[in-house]
């Protein structure tokens, strides 16, 4: 959540005309994140006895396919009807959930949400892993009889992963360092080999993006959970990998997310420490209460651990590599250090590795 695209008050309020929000009170840009313009908007709307202040996130898509909004809008709505505390679009006074702006460049669309209380975690505890752990299995159980149907896709101009992986694979080795380039070789071939067992394992929709500040908790409960713009149908374990990747690591062998790159090579004592194996526990026993794993998920985890540590590894070198449309960013931390997915990514390789040898 990035600001590319900087609003006024009169821009802000133009767009609420279209909605039965009342008037914009305040606004604020929410600085930190990377992917689209949003901002925290304050409205007040009269009621028969007092003024009322709503809490709103207005969101503009710097990078999405607007053809794919509709299925992120349903999906959302779908899940908000089933009790899950999820941004659903807010419907203008015409009954659309999109709204469209002239911005200097370009005309560019969005949407209107309910802002959520609670914060979202620096280091999620054991319970809190428990309650992630038990939200993704309820949520993908509810998404069982979803009529919704879209595969996850990373890149807009290609649609299998495969493909997309080759391709950045190739555009980033000129890039980087040669110890880099051999790893990003060793893990292509890596996830070509075991791309169609993952593939024989039960798939839905899923969030595709459920790091910790996409999740918000409140009074020791989940609050709500934001920004969908990566779900699709995949490995139903993808949500729950990428959740072991970044909330049951131990963060003091990682750098700050946003640090600079290091080039320095891990030793195989903090690889093998990286994964913080109770919260990794509760994490999977939580998911496990709700939806069982099947014998053939047990059996390509580890290999799912690693597939998520190399595709946001992928991601943020081509963030940091690759010219985007995220060089235009006006306000915020966008770029994440590649560094702590690298180092998560190798120890993931060492668990298939300690598998395989078992």
């Amino acid at each position: 959540m990035a600001v590319y695209t900087e609003l006024n008050q009169q821009a802000i309020q133009g767009i609420l005309n279209s909605y039965a929000m009342g008037d914009l009170i305040k606004f604020e840009p929410i600085s930190a994140g990377i992917e689209n313009t949003n901002y925290f908007i304050w409205t007040s709307e009269e009621n028969h006895k007092s003024e009322v202040h709503k809490e709103w996130v207005l969101t503009i898509f710097e990078n999405l396919n607007e053809q794919a909004l509709p299925f992120y809008n349903q999906l959302t709505a779908y899940l908000k009807e089933q009790g899950f505390h999820v941004p659903a679009p807010v419907l203008n006074k015409y009954g659309q959930d999109v709204f469209y702006i002239q911005s200097n460049v370009a005309s560019k669309f969005g949407v209107i949400v309910p802002k959520f209380k609670g914060v979202a975690l620096n280091r999620p505890t054991e319970s809190e892993c428990w309650l992630i752990g038990k939200y993704i299995a309820e949520m993908h159980s509810s998404l069982i009889d979803c009529p919704l149907s879209r595969k996850i896709q990373l890149s807009r101009e290609v649609e299998h992963t495969t493909s997309w992986c080759t391709g950045l694979v190739e555009s980033l080795k000129p890039k980087v360092v040669k110890q880099d380039q051999e790893l990003l070789d060793l893990a292509l071939a890596r996830y070509l080999d075991y791309d169609e067992v993952i593939k024989q394992c039960p798939n839905g929709i899923v969030h595709g993006d459920l790091f910790r500040d996409n999740v918000l908790f409140e009074n020791q409960a989940v609050s709500g959970v934001i920004d969908f713009y990566h779900a699709g149908k995949t490995a139903l374990l993808f949500d729950l990998a990428i959740v072991a990747n970044d909330w049951t690591v131990n963060f003091d062998c990682l750098p700050s997310v946003f640090s600079e790159e290091s080039q320095s090579i891990p030793s195989s004592d903090l690889l093998d420490v990286m994964y913080n194996e109770a919260k990794l526990t509760s994490l999977l026993n939580a998911y496990e209460s709700i939806r069982p794993l099947s014998e053939l998920e047990k059996q390509v985890w580890p290999s799912l651990l690693e597939l998520a540590a190399f595709r946001f590894w992928l991601s943020r070198l081509k963030t940091k590599y690759l010219e985007g449309y995220q060089n235009d960013v006006k306000k915020g931390d966008v770029v994440k250090s590649p560094l702590g997915m690298k180092l998560i990514l190798l120890a993931a390789m060492n668990r298939v590795s300690e598998q395989q040898a078992n």
